[in-house]
């Protein structure tokens, strides 16, 4: 998984840029199930950027 590496940077530059990537990934990436819940009981899969309108595309 993309977080356990963060943990393995050996300088403060490379950690800050692996938690910039994690913290990306997770929020314009990943879908997250919860999110992904429809009112007429279907699914479509959602990232937070999605949910929250930070962006339209998917």
């Amino acid at each position: 998984m993309l977080f356990i590496d963060i943990y393995f940077a050996k300088e403060m530059e490379y950690f800050g840029a692996k938690v910039s990537l994690s913290v990306y990934f997770y929020n314009f990436i990943r879908s997250h199930n919860i999110l992904s819940k429809n009112p007429d009981k279907t699914r479509t899969p959602r990232t937070p950027a999605l949910y929250a309108k930070i962006t339209d595309c998917g």
